[in-house]
């Protein structure tokens, strides 16, 4: 009972019950392993291909070398590329073959729009890859060791397409491609209108088989349907809509200045609308949301059901509104629609942000969602401090009947992983996930998740370091992936992540007892002593016996166990 409680978990009528933690309030686990995809591995169907255009010098530009790295977000290179590059992704799905069957070690995984916004990325090319990912690992059995890195490698790409003229704006506007394109290296995507980051910035990825699944964007924020095996948009898009106090929807829909719909056509046409402002989408129909927080967090849940997490209220009118959390919406996957308003989520103290959410394996209801701050940066500060990245999980049943808030509970934190087998090589026993950002997270098993980078390409330097300074720069420039697992079956969906709330109580109220006064049935007498500072002090509770209770330096009082 001892070493149970000491690793956090104990079983009860064989519900496995978490109620007590080690370091930093998580249980124990370890480090599996990394795995990278690197920038330079271009697959062949993006080469030749131009992107980049807007990323080109401007009069006054300065290199990230030129700037000693003034900027975690200056340029490394300069546009426009011959190529297209990898950007990091947004989601990490399991890939299931034509009979419905999980494919070992292959994943899809979702691009972002390109290089940040809708002004600089139309003429990025939206496209899921099916990456083959491993974590070779034997708990260091006869010393083996592997690599620090294992290379993710890309089977095939699925570039996001609308053929079927799906895609269309309230004010009658196209995709991109039908109005600009960089140059003729662009034509076979033309012909195929193939989107790009300027007609969505694609967040999350629901999959619901084979050959469907669900995409959210943030510059409207919206959601629409793709065929999962090409790519191939199958219906037209689903705005969020916005909601009254008391969660109902109140017929209007959230809005961007990255939304087609503020542009006039003959703006878009000549390309000269690539973003609006906050002014005009005031000024519109449409409640104003932030062009960065939409959908990182999109989940199926079986039974044609998904689960939606805005990204946050930043830059939104929400801001305003005293919402205790983030919104979270139940969606019909097929017809795709929104049902309901399911709930709030809020954040952690310090957290501003989802970063993704993933299904805890087998279950309807509970979902791990990854949150996350900003992160630490600048290498010469005096204290860095602990940024809240965290794996939290939720259970859509469990939430506070008022305030319609989720209860969750907190298992991992991206900037403490254990690492007692050294599988990084370097004799240190703890990892820092610390890529500025996170926003893939996927639960493999009962024990185990994932997590990975968007990388913001070319990369984010946000300590302003050096090859010289970090030997291993360029792999955190790279789409980098964690895999980590817990000794206990932290995802099992039978885990009781939600116990009881403690009884709240005032001393003076419990009735005494000891030196021969009883307790009611049913009520046991405590010795109680208090502990800690002046404003702080808690009581400290202890079963006694009837010779202790001569003591008086305790007080005694009856209590129900």
């Amino acid at each position: 009972i001892v070493e149970k409680a000491r690793r956090g978990m104990t079983t009860v009528m064989g519900v496995v019950t978490l109620f007590c933690a080690l370091q930093d309030g998580m249980l124990e686990h370890y480090l599996v392993g990394q795995a990278r995809y690197a920038n330079s591995d271009i697959p062949s169907i993006f080469q030749g291909v131009t992107s980049g255009t807007e990323k080109a010098p401007k009069e006054d530009s300065q290199s990230c070398d030129e700037s000693a790295f003034a900027s975690a977000w200056c340029d490394q290179y300069f546009g426009p590329f011959s190529y297209v590059p990898s950007v990091g992704f947004s989601d990490i799905e399991p890939y299931f073959d034509e009979t419905g069957s999980k494919v070992m070690n292959q994943f899809l995984c979702l691009t972002d729009n390109g290089y940040g916004n809708s002004a600089n990325s139309w003429d990025y090319p939206l496209h899921v890859n099916q990456i083959e990912l491993s974590f070779p690992f034997a708990y260091r059995h006869a010393e083996a060791k592997f690599k620090t890195f294992s290379d993710a490698k890309s089977v095939s790409i699925k570039l996001l397409h609308d053929p079927e003229h799906y895609i269309k704006w309230e004010n009658g506007a196209d995709i991109q491609v039908t109005y600009a394109i960089p140059d003729s290296s662009w034509d076979d995507f033309k012909a195929r209108r193939v989107l790009t980051g300027r007609d969505f910035d694609v967040e999350g990825f629901a999959v619901v088989n084979h050959t469907y699944g669900i995409i959210g964007d943030e510059l409207m924020p919206a959601l629409f349907p793709i065929n999962a095996a090409t790519g191939k948009v199958l219906g037209p898009m689903v705005r969020t809509p916005d909601i009254n106090p008391d969660g109902s929807f109140n017929g209007k829909y959230l809005s961007s200045k990255g939304d087609k719909v503020h542009c006039t056509l003959e703006n878009l046409k000549s390309n000269e609308c690539k973003i609006s402002t906050d002014e005009v989408v005031d000024a519109s129909e449409y409640v104003r949301h932030g062009s960065s927080g939409g959908y990182e967090g999109l989940v199926y849940m079986g039974a044609n059901k998904i689960i939606g997490f805005i990204e946050r209220n930043g830059g939104a009118t929400l801001e305003n509104r005293g919402e205790p959390g983030i919104r979270v919406f139940n969606i019909m996957a097929d017809p795709l629609k929104f049902e309901s308003f399911a709930g709030f989520y809020e954040f952690e103290k310090g957290a501003c942000c989802i970063a993704d959410a993933s299904p805890i394996p087998g279950s309807h209801s509970k979902i791990a969602v990854a949150e996350r701050s900003g992160w630490p940066n600048g290498k010469n500060k005096l204290t860095q401090g602990m940024p809240n990245n965290r794996v939290c999980i939720i259970d859509l049943h469990e939430k506070d009947p008022v305030t319609h808030v989720f209860k969750k509970n907190c298992v991992a934190n991206y900037m403490n992983v254990q690492d007692p087998f050294d599988v990084d090589g370097n004799g240190v026993n703890t990892f820092a996930f610390s890529q500025w950002t996170t926003e893939q997270l996927m639960i493999t098993n009962d024990h185990c998740y994932i997590a990975g980078t968007d990388t913001n390409y070319p990369g984010v330097n946000q300590f302003g370091l050096t090859a010289e300074d970090a030997p291993q720069l360029q792999e955190t420039f790279d789409t980098r992936w964690m895999m980590v697992c817990f000794h206990e079956p932290v995802f099992h969906k039978d885990t009781h992540h939600f116990p009881a709330e403690p009884k709240k109580f005032k001393l003076s109220e419990l009735k005494d007892c000891g030196k021969g006064v009883p307790c009611l049935a049913g009520d046991i007498c405590m010795a109680v002593a208090m502990k800690g500072a002046q404003h702080s002090r808690k009581p400290l509770f202890a079963a006694t016996s009837e010779v202790m209770q001569e003591d008086d330096s305790f007080m005694y009082k009856c209590m129900s166990l």
